[in-house]
């Protein structure tokens, strides 16, 4: 039981990691996209950025949500 809590632990954070570095990413992209003029480029940054984000926040709030039930179920 304790390795599959630990497993669960592990993807949330992979997803939180993989989210950031993709909101990272998007960012990036803006201030290129901003630097170049590139109209394309800046546009598909930009949802990049807000679309991880969103994930990330949801992700976040997800892992918040679940370690408080499993530390009732471990106290219960």
């Amino acid at each position: 039981m304790e390795q599959r809590r630990q497993f669960q632990f592990s993807l949330f954070e992979n997803y939180k990691k993989q989210l950031f570095q993709l909101t990272l990413l998007g960012l990036v992209g803006l201030g290129i996209g901003i630097y170049s003029s590139h109209q394309l480029l800046l546009q598909l940054a930009f949802g990049v950025s807000v679309v991880s984000g969103i994930g990330y926040v949801i992700c976040s709030f997800k892992l918040k949500k679940w370690m408080k039930y499993m530390h009732e179920k471990r106290r219960g």
